[in-house]
């Protein structure tokens, strides 16, 4: 293979439609190449806000800016999740969206008048994005003509519409989020009852229940009941109202098209809802069983696969089985169906919840289309057709759900059904199969660890491949608790209570519950203490609703409980960053986040602690979007319990340790980049391990972030947030990076491998005996363009590293490339992380450059 530069795999991120605050711009031009249909890599994970964002306060008035709509003359907020809903191929909606700036009565939001709008046109830049999710794979982004756009049955699934604001003069702005769900619901003809649950169709004929309170739509035709006025007064039959009886104890309106109904299992096996006076035009209800039957786990007969079964260890794998058909090589997994193929690509069930709705499955083929298949990095297609073409041939598919002995005491409500899945839509039935899928609804009475068991056989009746998966069913509780009170004794009261005694609650992992906590706005002092619990938890400040940080801990949150926990939207303030204790009598550590349990942090400013987040038994790695400023240690890892937590977009300033190392899990798990590393005196310490002994240290590989070590240039907290009447506000872009005015960048283009002295600001500081890889490194603050330094040059080098070795390494992340200047003159290496070892290695130089290798 000749050399020859690796191309790195950047994914174009298209700008929809670029808007000035009063007007919708023409983005003809912009558009012209969106008439192919969205792939994996143009869409995005963006979620949205609960409403509009603070932009600015002038003379006591403080500005929003969210989502507008025009209708007509009028211009009004889009809500943060709203949806559209289409009942035929002909039907189109139509949206006018602006990036709009408001003002706040009450609950109301009031677009500004046209003179505030050119008056905020002038001081800011205002952008309006309309970006796909996953959902939207396959179909097409929604036609714009006059600066409206249209949304038809080619645009269906979930649209982000951000919108941006900042300041004219400098980088960093607001950015707000809302999301559009653009669905097909196929209505009756008029005059026609229908009701849709579960995002399908409307339709009148018969829908089976368990016990429980259901969110439903209505419509009579293609007109949607969206009024309680729909009611009949007394429960009557009469004309255009709505009467219900039988199961059905409840049904109220709850806005828009959407219902409340309340199901009761009782002497009432059937229940109705009926529009007008005719008993022929209704939806008819029959109750079912919360649960299947008992698994009986002391009959022989009982299919059980145990935990220590062979059968139990394959289903743990998480992969697809391979099988040959006509040369090529296919996959055996279990599908889940969805409304389009291209949220099919899972060939085993994974992790649900017993409160989600109803789910089919199916023993279908997969394509792997990348990776290694039996690797996480593995990647899937399923091939409705393949199955097809095998079922023609009398080839069956068989699908068995088999308990194991954790949970499992008693089976799901099953039924068999008829499902379509489409991947030809214009081959008509060519492009189709309709086949059995076996439904399940899981309640709280069937947790457990269940296996699909996938099969396919042969037209001689014999087994040709099988495949096993597992899927955790778990039942989750969520709880938000607002505390009203700053008193952190009386914080801590009420935590106490409204956790309340869960032990024994997660049993095999089966039982989860969540509760969330929120702060109060304004300084709390003291220690807030989250008591044993097996609830996960989460401590957040006032300011989440809308982004900002309204809440001040001059003190710290310990958890004592052994579990994943979040934090968020606070400014920790501690004692100082020379002192171990945070009081006099030395009863509380000078710690923002301690204890056993995991506290995650995002949205938050750290300052002056001893050791900023600190936990002993979980992860304390996974930082997002924080500050952490003149800390003694901001974060101390000191644990191998965890997930795969992602550490990302984070400032460390100043302090005398960014991060230390004393127990890691896997290198892995720990995940780092577009952070921000600026005059630490350590920027990473890593005393993982024996010293200088490799069997037992953890190497770490930071690639992608940005450092500097120079005295010339030092963030203040005006640079790093803007705080206006108390509340802080952090300076995002509208890609949501923190950034900071006037920042340095390293812009040299000469042989920087050398003894360039500009580079060497740039360049990280390491402590510790275990090697921490930090190459590329970022060029700047936005961290999206990288320098290989590779020479080292000693004065900065780590001790780790041999005097005698004149490279430093980089680290290349998989699927990535660098350009042939930067290659020349290095040395690469294929490096086994299990074993700590370079197994293959090539110089790049001028004489080598074109060598076959």
């Amino acid at each position: 293979m000749k050399h020859r530069a690796l191309s790195m795999l950047l994914a174009l991120l298209m700008v929809v439609s670029l808007l000035p605050i009063a007007a919708v711009a023409d983005t003809t031009e912009e558009n012209a190449d969106t008439k192919e249909p969205i792939k994996k890599e143009d869409t995005v994970e963006w979620k949205p806000d609960d409403g509009p964002k603070v932009l600015c306060e002038e003379n006591d008035t403080t500005y929003y800016l969210g989502v507008g709509d025009i209708d007509g003359e009028e211009s009004y907020l889009f809500g943060p999740r709203s949806s559209c809903e289409l009942s035929s191929d002909e039907d189109i909606c139509r949206f006018a969206f602006s990036a709009q700036v408001f003002t706040r009565d009450g609950n109301n939001y009031i677009p500004v008048n046209a003179e505030k709008r050119v008056e905020l046109e002038q001081k800011y830049s205002f952008v309006l994005e309309i970006r796909p999710k996953a959902s939207c794979i396959g179909y097409y982004y929604p036609e714009e003509e006059n600066g409206v756009y249209r949304f038809t049955t080619k645009s269906l699934g979930d649209w982000i519409i951000r919108v941006y604001a900042g300041e004219k003069t400098q980088e960093e702005g607001i950015v707000c989020n809302a999301q559009l769900t653009v669905s097909l619901k196929r209505t009756l003809p008029n005059g026609i009852l229908g009701m849709s649950y579960d995002g399908s169709d409307y339709r009148n004929g018969n829908f089976a229940f368990t016990e429980g309170v259901y969110e439903v739509q209505l419509a009579v035709g293609n007109r949607y009941l969206n009024s309680d006025s729909m009611l009949s007064e007394n429960n009557v039959p009469e004309d255009e109202k709505l009467t219900y009886g039988g199961a059905v104890q409840i049904i109220e309106h709850t806005g828009g098209s959407w219902w409340r109904i309340r199901i009761e299992e009782g002497e009432q096996t059937t229940g109705w809802i009926q529009y007008g006076a005719d008993e022929s035009n209704r939806v008819t209800i029959t109750v079912k069983p919360s649960h299947g039957g008992a698994v009986d786990k002391n009959d022989p007969e009982t299919k059980i696969y145990k935990q220590k079964s062979e059968e139990f260890k394959w289903a743990s794998w998480g992969t697809a089985f391979p099988f040959k058909w006509h040369d090529e090589t296919y996959y055996l997994g279990t599908a889940e169906w969805k409304p389009t193929i291209n949220q099919m690509a899972s060939p085993y069930a994974g992790q649900r919840g017993v409160n989600e709705d109803e789910a089919f499955y199916a023993a279908c083929v997969f394509e792997l289309k990348s990776g290694e298949a039996g690797n996480g990095n593995a990647t899937y297609a399923l091939r409705e057709d393949i199955r097809k073409a095998m079922m023609k041939e009398g080839y069956q598919f068989e699908l068995t759900l088999v308990p194991t002995d954790i949970g499992c005491d008693y089976y799901p409500i099953m039924e068999t059904v008829k499902k379509t899945v489409i991947w030809d839509e214009s081959s008509g039935e060519n492009g189709r199969l309709t086949s059995e899928w076996q439904g399940q609804k899981f309640s709280k009475d069937s947790v457990g660890i269940w296996v699909y068991d996938a099969r396919i056989i042969d037209p001689d009746g014999k087994q040709y491949q099988q495949n096993l998966s597992n899927c955790k069913y778990s039942y989750t509780t969520e709880t938000k608790v607002w505390l009203d009170d700053g008193d952190v004794d009386s914080i801590n009261r009420q935590i106490e209570d409204a956790i309340g005694d869960s032990s024994g609650q997660a049993g095999n992992g089966l039982y989860d519950g969540m509760v969330t906590f929120v702060l109060p706005s304004g300084e709390i002092e003291g220690q807030i203490v989250i008591p044993k619990t097996d609830y996960m938890i989460s401590v957040f400040g006032n300011g989440l609703e809308n982004g900002s940080i309204t809440t001040t801990i001059k003190g710290g949150i310990r958890f004592d409980n052994d579990n994943t926990n979040h934090v968020g939207y606070i400014h920790f303030i501690g004692a100082g960053k020379d002192k171990m204790w945070a009081n006099a009598e030395k009863t509380i550590l000078n710690e923002a986040i301690s204890g056993i349990g995991q506290g995650a942090p995002e949205n938050c400013v750290f300052e002056e602690y001893d050791i900023a987040i600190h936990s002993s038994t979980r992860l304390s790695w996974g930082s997002l979007n924080s500050i952490y400023l003149n800390n003694n240690v901001a974060i101390c890892q000191n644990s191998t319990n965890g997930g795969q937590p992602f550490m990302r977009n984070n400032w460390f300033v100043g302090n005398a340790i960014a991060v230390m190392l004393k127990e890691v899990p896997g290198v892995g798990n720990l995940r780092t980049f577009q952070n921000r590393f600026i005059n630490n005196e350590m920027d990473f310490c890593n005393e993982t391990g024996k010293p200088f002994d490799s069997k037992t240290e953890s190497v770490l590989w930071v690639s992608e972030n940005f450092f500097y070590h120079d005295s010339s240039w030092q963030p203040q907290k005006s640079d790093l947030w803007s705080e206006k009447n108390g509340v802080i506000y952090l300076n995002y872009n509208r890609e949501g990076m923190l950034l900071v005015p006037n920042a340095p960048s390293f812009d040299e283009t000469g042989d920087y491998k050398d003894d360039i002295e500009a580079y060497k600001a740039f360049l990280p500081r390491f402590g510790g005996w275990t090697p921490v890889y930090a190459y590329p490194l970022a060029r700047s603050q936005s961290c999206d363009t990288f320098f290989y330094p590779n020479r080292r040059v000693p004065d900065f080098c780590p001790q780790w590293w041999p005097d005698s070795d004149p490279y430093y390494p980089s680290y290349v992340r998989q699927g990535s490339t660098i350009s042939t200047s930067e290659l020349d003159g290095s040395r690469f290496s294929s490096y086994d992380s299990e074993t700590d070892t370079a197994v293959g290695t090539f110089e790049f130089s001028a004489s080598t450059a074109e060598t076959e290798n």
